[in-house]
Order: C-alpha cells, then sequence, then structure tokens
C-alpha cells in the first residue's frame, strides 16, 4: 500500500497544479458583467494581467492594482476613493465556473456573471 502511495501521491500533485494554472490562464484579460443577467447597460468589470497587474473597468472610485488566485479564490487588491481618502481595499470572488469565454463567481454572497471582453 505504501508504495502505492509512492506512486498516487506525485502524480496527483501534478494533476492539480495543472489544474489551478489551467485556472490561471483562462482568467487572463478583460471581464465585463453580463448586461443580460442584470438590468445595468453600464459596462464594469475588470482586467487581470499575466504580471499581476489588474485594473477596475469604468468605476472610478475603485482603483485595482493586483490580483492573485488562491485555489478557488480570486483576490483582487487595490484601493477605494471615498470622500477624497484612498483606502486599501481587498476584494475575493470566490470562482464557481471559468472557460475561455465566461467567469462565474460569488462576492459577498451574490452571484455574478462575467463575460470575457472581446
Amino acid at each position: 500500500m505504501k508504495h502505492r502511495l509512492i506512486y498516487i501521491l506525485p502524480i496527483a500533485l501534478l494533476l492539480i497544479m495543472n489544474g489551478c494554472r489551467k485556472t490561471q490562464n483562462h482568467l487572463y484579460g478583460s471581464w465585463i458583467l453580463d448586461n443580460d443577467k442584470t438590468e445595468s447597460k453600464d459596462i464594469h468589470g475588470f482586467t487581470l494581467g499575466k504580471s499581476g497587474y489588474a485594473s477596475a473597468i469604468n468605476t472610478p472610485r475603485q482603483q485595482y492594482e493586483q490580483w492573485h488566485l488562491d485555489d478557488n479564490m480570486l483576490i483582487i487588491s487595490g484601493k477605494y476613493l471615498s470622500d477624497s481618502n484612498f483606502t486599501n481595499v481587498t476584494d475575493t470572488f470566490f470562482i464557481k465556473y471559468v472557460d475561455d469565454n465566461r467567469l462565474i463567481v460569488n462576492h459577498n454572497n451574490i452571484k455574478y456573471h462575467y463575460k470575457k471582453e472581446q
């Protein structure tokens, strides 16, 4: 039994690491809220760069600066402008689904649907 674990454990770790890398590769780019699911016609979202750079789309008070992935959590941090003061902010999005064109997350117990900006 111990001999089987010696062979199975490295393979399992490689599969998990590859799955995380695959998810991270899907996340690169600009994501906008899918307005078909909301009443607003304004475009809002964020851009996630390969170097860990992040920026907010059409939210002037929100200034995202960086992002990273921790298991199924997309963590974006930056600053928020309130009453001419900047406050550090970290937003955590729990990834429910991601592929090359769609991203579904939970943030503050609300489900959001994003689509990749073309």
